[in-house]
């Protein structure tokens, strides 16, 4: 590994996984919040991953995604299964990124998340359709505002984690 590509110190991931259990907690709450209204709900978790993923690497980013699956799906209780690939997969998308971009460039940060978050959406609702009273189009039109929110939240997240440590010496 270059210098390049160094992997964030431990202070930095203790702040990392703090601000996942913080994410987690909000996330807990926020989506009934925002039920009633049609328009998504953000996936704070996904975006932080998404994000560290992309200012480390695409093994890292993998591990990233596998914890970040388990927490959402420990606060969800339900596919466990699912949220573990589809967090994994997609956060090691976003890590593969990061040799090829300049991954700190907010545009990238930004295009980033939308492409890993609808990666995430698109393996979810394939490996665990809905089965409620969902139509296809009821499903893609909130799948598609949750990664407008994450896309929102991926510039303050990227400052987060920078300011966290993560992404230090790297283009």
């Amino acid at each position: 590994m270059s210098d390049e590509q160094q992997q964030p110190g431990a202070l930095s991931v203790g702040l990392f996984v703090l601000s996942l259990f913080v994410a987690v907690g909000i996330q807990s709450v926020l989506p009934g919040a925002l039920a009633g209204a049609g328009v998504g709900a953000p996936d704070l978790v996904l975006v932080l991953v998404l994000v560290a993923a992309l200012l480390t690497d695409a093994g890292t980013g993998a591990l990233i995604g596998f914890a970040g699956g388990l927490l959402t799906a420990a606060v969800v209780g339900e596919t466990v299964g699912t949220f573990l690939v589809t967090r994994s997969v997609a956060a090691f998308a976003a890590g593969s990124l990061a040799g090829r971009f300049f991954r700190t460039n907010g545009a990238v940060v930004v295009l980033a998340v939308v492409a890993g978050s609808s990666v995430a959406e698109a393996l979810y609702g394939l490996a665990a359709p809905p089965l409620k009273a969902v139509t296809l189009a009821g499903y893609l039109r909130n799948a598609g505002f949750s990664v407008l929110w994450n896309a929102a939240l991926a510039l303050p997240a990227a400052w987060l984690l920078r300011r966290f440590g993560w992404g230090e010496g790297r283009r």
